[in-house]
């Protein structure tokens, strides 16, 4: 039997959401979290990934609570999105109002994984050589499987590790 995710002390707000809006309007990182993700990858465990990243902490997995919301609420909004045609006038409404729906359902994921993120490991600003490689290991780790780390991930793993070091690790935190 699998374990419903607990919503009552869901926090939409989280540190993790506030880092998520900060990170998507980062030149490129959308584009390259959604390249990530068109190869089976997930948003949510990329952003997992790189917050922790940015705290010092190492990604390590999800809750079976995140899993579960993904599986049965943010994939099948995807679909259905993905399934209305774009450029089509008359049902340009529907795949707007599908649209906020994903997006809604993948920020209540993100509360789910703020809630299960082990918050007992000590905060650490890393240096920039130590943030470049936890970078690189948390993002392994959110991989959905082996084989999903291709030339083509580790080129966009890369380029996430280049937007990390520009946007997220000042300059006095990378001379520590």
């Amino acid at each position: 039997m699998t374990r419903k995710p607990s919503l009552e002390s869901l926090d939409l707000d989280s540190p993790l959401w506030q880092f998520a809006l900060i990170f998507w309007r980062v030149p490129k990182a959308e584009s390259l979290c959604l390249a990530l993700q068109a190869k089976g990858w997930s948003v949510t465990r990329i952003l997992c990934a790189i917050w922790l990243t940015t705290l010092g902490k190492t990604y390590k997995d999800e809750s079976e609570g995140v899993c579960h919301w993904r599986r049965t609420m943010t994939l099948p909004l995807r679909s259905m999105r993905q399934a209305v045609p774009k450029g089509v006038a008359a049902l340009s409404e529907l795949r707007q109002q599908l649209a906020a729906s994903e997006l809604e359902a993948e920020r209540v994921e993100l509360a789910l994984a703020f809630n299960a993120l082990n918050r007992e490991n000590e905060v650490s600003v890393p240096s920039q050589d130590v943030a470049d490689t936890l970078f690189r290991c948390n993002l392994y780790a959110a991989a959905p499987d082996a084989q999903a780390i291709d030339q083509e991930a580790r080129r966009l793993i890369n380029s996430l590790t280049e937007l990390l070091a520009d946007h997220f690790i000042t300059p006095v935190e990378r001379q520590l």
